[in-house]
């Protein structure tokens, strides 16, 4: 059996190693056109490869019934089983999960090495002009032909174009006549129609709510980053892969509780007792002085020399609900995941295209995406794993 997998994706790189582990008399060819493997996935977690999530729930995916099927098999317990099977040594830092090495390329290096020892024949700088599917799949090289008995789709989505994900292949796949949702960038900073350049840089821990047409579709506890044009931080990237799967984001708002430790009425009870003793500089003791002359300004406060009682429950209010509209997601070199792809109607349980014989996709390429914190590189692997099981 002579199986040829397009994309040295985590997806990929997980398929020609379990596949032949699996079957080693079968000839595995990984075919990706950078000059090395695993460019996205050395990049992940900071660098440092968040791989899994041990809380594992297709809770934290966006509704997809494929993702419902597929962890019914492959629950977290399985996951890292397959891993340690290939001598990988996890830790947990809280739910997040990790290569003991602690760092993303050393991980696809070792991954690589794997795959070269179990005979898998890599090819890099490799383009794939195009495939046809008939009783053998037959790969353009541009230069050449080859023939394959089975093909698996390991593209990727478009996020991080420079990395090599660049969502190029899609094109290919509607020559075939399949059905390719709507490309969004997802995980990624977000624009506001605010302007923030006073606040750029700077760090705080809070609360986000998002309401789309004043109806609450997400919220998060966490850091969150001023950018010139917007905001960034975990729990911002959460909230726009929500603000992306909505049908209409023409109103929506980012409501940022700047306190989240504090109940309202406490909060007000504490800023109040502040500026009873201290009347001045009260706030000083309250917030960086970018976020306090940024709320004063928001407030209209801050031409007035002198506040008072009225001021601080007008500052109160706002200090837990500071508000910003939506404008637009970052661009997809700024994501970590691609929204849309590949229909999963597309495919049956297995990964198999319902459309043409012996092709599977795995991985990103698929219109399946979760949030942050290891889900969707948990995809990458329980797709592999299906593909291994069923080829």
């Amino acid at each position: 059996m002579k199986i040829g997998i397009i994309g040295g994706s985590a997806a990929g790189l997980y398929s020609a190693i379990f596949i032949k582990k699996a079957y080693p008399d079968f000839s595995v060819t990984l075919i990706e056109k950078n000059d090395r493997l695993g460019k996205k996935l050395s990049t992940t977690g900071n660098g440092h490869c968040n791989l899994l999530n041990n809380n594992l729930s297709s809770y934290f995916y966006f509704d997809n019934h494929l993702v419902d099927n597929i962890l019914d098999k492959y629950p977290y317990s399985y996951l890292e089983k397959s891993l340690n099977s290939l001598g990988i040594t996890l830790f947990s830092n809280g739910n997040l999960v990790y290569p003991l090495s602690f760092h993303a390329p050393s991980y696809v290096a070792h991954l690589q090495k794997i795959a070269c020892s179990l005979g898998v024949d890599i090819r890099l700088s490799t383009k794939v002009q195009g495939y046809e599917a008939g009783e053998k799949i037959t790969i353009d090289f541009g230069d050449k032909k080859e023939d394959f008995d089975k093909l698996i789709i390991a593209t990727g989505g478009s996020s991080q174009g420079n990395l090599g994900s660049d969502g190029s292949f899609y094109e290919e796949l509607k020559r075939h006549g399949y059905k390719i949702n709507e490309l969004l960038p997802g995980l990624c900073p977000i624009k506001t129609k605010e302007k923030l350049k006073s606040l750029s840089g700077l760090r705080h821990r809070a609360g986000i709510r998002v309401f789309s047409s004043g109806r609450l579709v997400y919220g998060e506890t966490g850091e969150i980053l001023f950018k010139d044009d917007g905001l960034s931080g975990i729990a911002i990237m959460n909230a726009s892969s929500y603000i992306a799967h909505l049908k209409d984001r023409n109103n929506v708002e980012i409501h940022v509780d700047l306190f989240p430790s504090f109940e309202e009425l406490s909060f007000r009870n504490a800023l109040l007792s502040a500026f009873e003793k201290e009347p001045i500089f009260f706030l000083d003791g309250v917030l960086q002085k970018p976020l306090k002359d940024y709320v004063l300004y928001y407030c209209k406060l801050n031409k007035k020399a002198r506040l008072d009682i009225h001021d601080i429950m007008t500052l109160s209010r706002t200090l837990k609900h500071l508000t910003f509209h939506y404008e637009a997601n970052y661009p997809f070199d700024s994501s970590q995941v691609t929204i849309g792809g590949l229909s999963i109607d597309e495919v049956d349980y297995h990964l198999l295209s319902k459309k043409e014989k012996n092709v599977y996709f795995v991985g990103e390429v698929l219109d399946v995406d979760g949030i942050c914190g290891g889900y969707n590189l948990s995809f990458a692997l329980m797709s592999a794993l299906e593909v291994a099981s069923n080829i």
